[in-house]
């Protein structure tokens, strides 16, 4: 199930990402793609 994207992106400065394991069953990638659509960021 995939949520709607906000109507206004969250802006950080940096984004770290670490230790997801996307290539593992039941990883919920959609929940990072939603998160990094949803977000602007200097650094990722």
């Amino acid at each position: 199930m995939i949520a709607e994207k906000p109507s206004r992106k969250l802006k950080y400065r940096s984004i770290f990402i670490s230790d997801v394991h996307l290539g593992f069953r039941g990883c919920q990638a959609e929940f990072l793609l939603n998160f990094l659509h949803s977000t602007k960021s200097d650094y990722l």
